[in-house]
């Protein structure tokens, strides 16, 4: 699995060179794998995020759509999905 969890981060930093920090976490918030500028105590906040903005979906939603979530300041984009 750990070696998956790698390739899906690979996978992002090749699409988008301009990513600082990729944290990929279970259901429960633990943090699964992370690279870059994020900090693995982070990763509750993440999924709590992520488990808001799933909860405002509609029903009607497929189930392999998965939210995205981009919190914006002045100096960086954090994009949570």
């Amino acid at each position: 699995m750990e070696e998956n969890l790698e390739n899906i981060i690979s996978q992002i930093i090749h699409d988008d060179p301009s990513v600082l920090g990729v944290m990929i976490v279970d259901n429960t918030g633990l943090c699964l794998t992370k690279w870059g500028k994020i900090e693995e105590s982070m990763a509750g906040y993440i999924y709590s995020i992520a488990h808001r903005a799933e909860s405002i979906l509609p029903e009607h939603v497929p189930e392999e759509v998965i939210p995205t979530i981009i919190v914006e300041t002045e100096k960086v984009q954090v994009f949570y999905t």
